[in-house]
């Protein structure tokens, strides 16, 4: 895959790492950056996200950098944890839940950063209010994707993701049985284009939706949003 790494030495509890500093991938690493769903979230940062508020010290030396990771996997989830960040990745690892809850926190630090994908079985994704930024992709069986009302990034209407305001689209669930989806009035954008992120695959193989209603106030959509 297109990601340009140094040479990565896991070990248990500190790892080594060097990252080459051109990489724009996040900024550490543990055992479970070789766990594939680690691997293609990863690739896919560096296509399609710039994650906001993320350090970068691996990011800017060729010297082996410590770091101790707290990673552990619950109902389905690994979270991942960083001793010199201030959150929590949540990337699901189960395939054979149907329904995924995500934490709030994790070794008392809030889980912002969440990823689901290639899982064939999940229906329902429960997203708390810690989240900042979710990566959704091939996820054929997934009906529907709740937030929780307090979070302070995102919302959804009738298991779709949107932003807070409802004024970008984020993701709608590929496994949704609805044959037409009416876009709410007052949205802008699909996907979202800007320095700090790039959404693809906001809509993908949706075999039941046949039609897509759009606003008038829709302005953008973006590239690989709808496929």
């Amino acid at each position: 895959f297109p990601a340009s790494f140094g040479i990565i030495s896991p070990a248990l509890g500190h790892q080594e790492v060097i990252l080459t500093p051109s990489a724009s991938l996040i900024n550490s690493c543990s055992s479970a950056f070789v766990h594939p769903t680690i691997i293609w979230y990863t690739s896919c940062l560096l296509y399609s996200s710039k994650l906001s508020g993320i350090s970068t010290p691996c990011l800017t030396t060729d010297e082996p950098i410590e770091c101790e990771i707290v990673d552990e996997v619950i109902d389905g989830i690994r979270y991942w944890h960083n001793e010199n960040d201030s959150f929590v990745y949540a990337i699901a690892v189960s395939s054979d839940l149907e329904e995924l809850n995500i934490a709030e926190t994790f070794n008392d630090f809030p889980v912002t950063h969440i990823s689901v994908q290639r899982n064939e079985n999940v229906k329902v994704l429960n997203i708390p209010s810690s989240a900042e930024d979710i990566f959704i992709k091939d996820c054929m069986s997934l009906e529907e994707c709740n937030v929780d009302e307090e979070c302070k990034t995102y919302a959804s209407v009738n298991g779709i993701l949107y932003n807070k305001d409802i004024t970008t689209l984020y993701y709608y669930p590929s496994g949704k049985k609805d044959k037409i989806y009416k876009i709410p009035e007052g949205l802008v954008s699909i996907g979202n284009d800007d320095e700090n992120r790039i959404d693809m695959f906001v809509i993908d193989s949706c075999k039941s939706l046949e039609n897509i209603i759009f606003p008038n106030s829709l302005k953008t959509i973006n590239s690989y949003s709808i496929i």
